[in-house]
């Protein structure tokens, strides 16, 4: 099965776009043997849900509170104005997405920018080897490193942060967790136990180039 990549939103990528785009290929092609999709960078979305609330007094009638969850979302560029959730999912046997933590510097003397990005793996590893019979993560998140470091943007990239924690990868979103005993918390908590896993690698590029005198002028097409 071929790995599907999601191009970002904009059809001319720029600044942290143009460098996530790169960074695609290179995982396209050196570790489609456990991605199946490769999202772009994705943004805090929110919806707002409704939980279930026990009752004080006995009534046959259900009580819910409404409550804001926050996921991540991309934007398929489709001219729609719906976004999608690119949460783990069991129909897949390997994604993932792309944040970007802060553009911390634009040189306008060295022609150069800083990024921060992050990007945050789920692997289902019965999917990609049912012949394995252990957690095999680390043989992952080794794959991923390699093709970092083999990748177009290897020269950029001077440190690299690794996170295999549930509390540290999806910081910015809202799952139930353990303390909750519903039989949701615990569907959610096990799209992170083995046969599953989830990583995040996070790092800075240092100094890719950039010439603002190059960047195209924005126009409007259609008046």
């Amino acid at each position: 099965m071929s790995t599907t990549v999601i191009p970002q939103a904009s059809p001319v990528p720029l600044l942290s776009e143009d460098i996530v785009r790169m960074i695609q290929a290179d995982f396209q092609t050196d570790c489609s043997a456990w991605l199946s999709v490769i999202y772009p960078i994705a943004y805090v979305g929110e919806v707002i849900v409704k939980d279930r609330l026990v009752a004080k007094e006995k009534t046959t009638d259900p009580v819910f509170r409404d409550r804001v969850r926050k996921y991540p979302r991309i934007y398929l560029n489709d001219g729609k104005t719906d976004y999608i959730d690119v949460l783990p999912s069991d129909k897949q046997k390997g994604s993932v997405f792309f944040e970007v933590n802060g553009t911390d510097n634009i040189s306008r003397v060295d022609d150069e920018i800083d990024v921060t990005l992050s990007m945050i793996f789920w692997v289902d590893m019965k999917k990609v080897d049912p012949s394995r019979k252990y957690d095999y993560r680390q043989e992952l998140i080794a794959d991923a490193l390699k093709c970092l470091d083999e990748g177009s943007m290897s020269a950029y990239i001077r440190e690299i942060n690794v996170y295999e924690n549930f509390e540290e990868i999806y910081t910015k979103y809202d799952f139930q967790g353990t303390s909750n005993k519903s039989r949701r918390a615990e569907t959610e908590m096990q799209q992170f136990m083995y046969p599953y896993t989830s990583f995040k690698l996070e790092f800075r590029l240092d100094g890719y180039c950039l010439d603002l005198g190059c960047l195209p002028k924005f126009t409007v097409t259609n008046c």
